[in-house]
């Protein structure tokens, strides 16, 4: 039990963490982070939202993060709070609402390989992955295929540049090396020859 406790500890004190669920429900109430007020959010669906938090001990107390700090009427909620919440939805409607101007943007081919897509097999890609800070706009969504798709997953160009590379070079010598593998391979003398890999994209002037 012990161990569970000091894990969970760990896990919320790593830094800013979403409080939802059963999560939520241990949160007693709210302080502002120099004043000491103590408050609480109203209005605002815990399915509806995202709220962070930092929690100081295993029982609290607890503090919302800065950028989410905000004091409300009773029933009142603060606009501004809502432009830093994450609604369900919203992400899915917009992509979907771009779906044909993203298509457009390559005549229906994938911008990482090239192959032919329809409006139905396209999925759409997020050039900067959200999870690094891209945005849902048009110009960050790109056409792509679903295996370049699910092989970027959320990471950069580069890193889904160099996973290319090591595919093939996987192929050819029947293993695959980590980029700090490489790196550490390099500097120990041997060189890994990784063969060029441009994108569609790049070829195309896309």
């Amino acid at each position: 039990m012990r161990k569970k406790v000091e894990e969970r500890l760990n896990r919320l004190n790593k830094g800013c963490c979403p409080v939802h669920g059963g999560v939520m429900s241990q949160v007693g109430g709210w302080y502002e982070n120099d004043q000491g007020i103590n408050y609480t959010v109203v209005g605002c669906s815990r399915n509806a939202c995202k709220i962070v938090a930092r929690a100081f001990s295993y029982d609290g107390p607890w503090e919302i993060d800065e950028k989410y700090i905000h004091l409300f009427d009773e029933n009142e909620v603060d606009p501004d709070f809502l432009d830093h919440t994450v609604k369900p939805n919203n992400r899915k409607s917009t992509v979907k609402k771009y779906r044909s101007d993203v298509f457009n943007k390559t005549s229906g081919f994938c911008y990482y390989c090239g192959v032919g897509l329809t409006l139905e097999t396209l999925t759409v890609d997020h050039f900067v992955p959200e999870s690094r800070g891209g945005e849902t706009e048009l110009s960050n969504l790109f056409p792509c295929c679903k295996t370049c798709n699910s092989s970027k997953g959320t990471k950069d160009i580069e890193e889904f540049r160099f996973l290319c590379q090591m595919q093939v070079f996987k192929k050819e010598h029947g293993v695959e090396f980590n980029r700090d593998q490489v790196n550490f391979l390099s500097k120990s003398g041997f060189d890994i020859q990784l063969n060029q890999h441009d994108f569609w994209y790049e070829e195309n002037g896309a």
